[in-house]
């Protein structure tokens, strides 16, 4: 069957614009391409992830080492709104974080990278068709889409306002997406904290003539004006709705112009672009740009926020947001088990090495101490090898110190190990003063009065005569014993004291002989009386001999 010309000329046009409304419908529906999953770069001690759209939740664990990281997140960009004579303006303004955040290791960063508006429908660049080319009675569903938010329900931008029906001008641009990076853990993914960079608002959808012309989205905050609470851009207006509001008829003029755009995503999502009417002395609307979604950085005072503005050089190329993570992994460790042995003026201190070396081999240790109140620190710049001892020369003796020492490799320093005890550093005693000696069987008992000494006294030896030997007492106070010897032979006594440091000097000399005590006497025979005298001999432990005894009345 063949069509006349006449048929064909009624039929064409009708095709023609139900395969725009089936491109329109298609591009609604299809979503803004994901990017490949963060990319990875090291350059020297520095590691850098970079987040793009994924449309889904990407997660990063801190690694050990790693106790605060470089954050940069931006929203993403908001659709260009279409045309009538002019398109609108290529840029915006987007929201921007940038700062660094304290983590631990284990923390769980979850980045949520929002997506851009999506192009304008329609053809000839985001220009829409009215009623009279045979679009139906619908136009307000067909919105540009604004930027999806990995995070459902939750941060997207407004879509954009359809155009006046009544003409053919532009869609309003849709808000983009918001970027948010929540670190926390597995099981509460935000539990530390939440950053939020707004989505930027979208280019109004432009009317017939220059000064109706879209304009760019906003460079600051206004929070929607139908509910303050949604994360959510508010959705660009209507040009439909606004006649309606104006009492304009629909099938007139008046009710054409651009379409409104949507608010962009935020911790609370900006407000849609105001639609104006009549500037000029025209008879048609066009549209403000959209406001950018909220930053938000509470959580981390000590980031920075902005809006930020951004062009593009293509009609409709607009980005989707990022983050960019950089944090130093490379360095080593802790030390532990920081202690140390009492010197004169000196500590010689000793660690173990880090568990984890990190990225290179351990190239140097660095020591400080502090006196009490242990607030203020000083390097010992003598203690620079690899080894795990160090000896920490000119201290005071009497003061007590504390230690802390970390390690360093080609990617820097690492954390400090945990602070040491007091330490104190001591010389050796003073010497001892002999009092007395009291002699024993075979042995002597030496009274004595201790010397000074900041470290404990760990023990005191003696020696006799002029021997040059000493001998351990086992005896950290007075009195010792010395044993061994002989009874009634004098000895010559000197005594020591000795801490962790080394031993005193001498004590002054004292002699001393060892004895027995006289036991009770025994009689063992008597003579007879004369001058009333009797006489006897007592055998008497002492030294061995007999003593002779005579008693008179």
């Amino acid at each position: 069957m063949s069509l006349s010309d006449a048929e064909k000329s009624r039929f064409l046009p009708r095709l023609a614009a139900l395969a725009a409304l089936l491109a329109l419908a298609i591009a609604s529906l299809v979503p803004t391409p994901a990017s490949a999953a963060y990319s990875t770069s090291v350059s020297g001690a520095n590691t850098t992830l970079t987040f793009g759209y994924e449309g889904s939740i990407e997660t990063f664990t801190v690694p050990d080492n790693v106790s605060e990281v470089t954050i940069s997140l931006a929203g993403g960009e908001g659709g260009q709104g279409g045309k009538d004579r002019l398109r609108p303006p290529r840029g915006g303004y987007k929201g921007v974080v940038t700062g660094t955040v304290p983590v631990s290791a284990g923390q769980i960063i979850s980045v949520a990278v929002g997506a851009r508006g999506a192009a304008t429908p329609g053809t000839l660049e985001g220009k829409g068709r009215s009623l009279k080319y045979g679009f139906p009675d619908d136009l307000d569903s067909t919105a540009a889409a604004g930027g999806a938010s990995p995070i459902a329900g939750e941060y997207a931008g407004g879509s954009g306002g359809a155009p006046g029906p009544a003409g053919s001008s532009g869609w309003g641009g849709p808000g983009g997406a918001a970027t948010v990076v929540m670190i926390g853990t597995e099981a509460d993914p935000d539990a530390n904290g939440t950053i939020v960079a707004g989505g930027a608002g979208g280019t109004g959808g432009s009317g017939n003539g220059d000064d109706l012309t879209g304009q760019i989205g906003k460079d600051s905050f206004l929070a929607r004006s139908d509910d303050g609470t949604e994360t959510n851009g508010q959705i660009g207006a209507y040009a439909r709705n606004a006649c309606r509001s104006a009492g304009q008829r629909e099938d007139q003029n008046s009710c054409d112009g651009g379409g409104g755009a949507g608010g962009g995503g935020g911790a609370t999502g900006g407000s849609q672009g105001v639609l104006e009417f009549g500037v000029a002395g025209a008879f048609e609307w066009f549209g403000h740009g959209g406001y950018p979604g909220a930053n938000a950085t509470a959580d981390y005072p000590g980031l920075t926020a902005s809006y930020n503005a951004y062009t593009f050089a293509i009609d409709d190329d607009q980005i989707n947001g990022f983050v960019t993570i950089t944090y130093s992994a490379g360095t080593p460790g802790s030390p532990t088990g920081v202690a140390g042995t009492v010197g004169d003026g000196q500590i010689d201190l000793y660690w173990a090495a880090p568990a984890s070396v990190g990225a290179s081999a351990i190239s140097a240790y660095e020591v400080e101490y502090a006196v009490s109140d242990f607030s203020s620190w000083t390097q010992d710049t003598d203690c620079t090898g690899i080894g795990t001892t160090c000896t920490i020369d000119g201290l005071d003796n009497g003061t007590a110190y504390k230690f802390r020492v970390r390690a360093e490799n080609t990617a820097g320093l690492g954390s400090y190990s945990a602070v040491s005890s007091e330490i104190t550093p001591s010389g050796t005693p003073d010497a001892p003063t002999l009092d007395s000696i009291t002699p024993a069987d075979g042995a002597l008992s030496v009274a004595f009065t201790a010397g000074s000494s900041v470290a404990p006294i760990q023990d005191y030896e003696y020696t006799i005569g002029d021997s040059g030997t000493w001998y351990s007492a086992g005896v950290s106070s007075t009195p010792l014993s010395i044993s061994g010897l002989s009874n009634g032979t004098t000895y010559a006594i000197k005594i020591r004291a000795v801490n962790s440091v080394g031993v005193s000097v001498a004590s002054n000399s004292l002699n001393g002989t060892p004895s027995v005590v006289p036991g009770a006497p025994t009689i063992t025979s008597v003579t007879a009386p004369s001058a009333a005298c009797w006489s006897g001999f007592q055998s008497w432990l002492h030294s061995g001999s007999a003593i002779r005894l005579r008693v008179c009345a």
